[in-house]
């Protein structure tokens, strides 16, 4: 929104830092608008924020930025993520909190039609323990699982292509149950 009428913003760190965003909040996106995040990081840091899309998938620049998912039980739903050509792609959205869920969101390294310059670095990075990725579209790149804490991750129904190695992997130094399909 414009910000003008209560309740609106005119980007998602506009929303998310204000004192009426509170554990369990819903910040909806509507379809068709592009938010422009390129002015800083976007940090979920309240527990069990779901930021999404309604009425259709919305589009939101992220510039050379990321969505960093801080707090716990943060879910980020359709959405389309994308950033500047040139721009250092990787780890555009992040997971750092427990059971932190993507699903629905759809990431595309600019300006590529092959494996993107972050050379083999995930589009989407999950580091926090019991995370889910779900229904996602990355294209020129991967997603990743990094170190996380003993617990549990997920990857169900997502679509991977050109990334410049594995399309979905998993590097961890510790126990993980882990679920990868289709």
């Amino acid at each position: 929104g414009s910000g003008d009428e209560p309740n609106t913003f005119e980007t998602i760190s506009a929303a998310i830092s204000t004192e009426s965003v509170s554990q369990d909040a819903v910040v909806g996106v509507e379809g068709g608008q592009t938010v422009d995040e390129s002015g800083s990081n976007v940090v979920i840091g309240t527990s069990g924020v779901t930021v999404t899309g309604f009425d259709g998938k919305p589009t939101i620049q992220t510039g050379s930025n990321r969505i960093q998912a801080d707090s716990d039980g943060v879910t980020i739903r359709n959405l389309e993520v994308t950033s500047n050509p040139g721009s250092d792609t990787f780890r555009t959205l992040e997971a750092i909190g427990s059971g932190v869920t993507f699903d629905g969101v759809k990431r595309s390294a600019p300006g590529t039609s092959g494996p993107t310059a972050a050379n083999g670095n995930p589009l989407i990075q999950v580091n926090g323990p019991d995370a889910t990725v779900k229904n996602c579209e990355v294209i020129g790149s991967s997603i990743g699982v990094n170190s996380v804490n003993e617990g549990a991750f997920d990857a169900v129904n997502n679509f991977v292509s050109d990334a410049a190695t594995e399309g979905i992997f998993v590097f961890v130094i510790c126990s993980l149950n882990y679920t990868i399909e289709n």
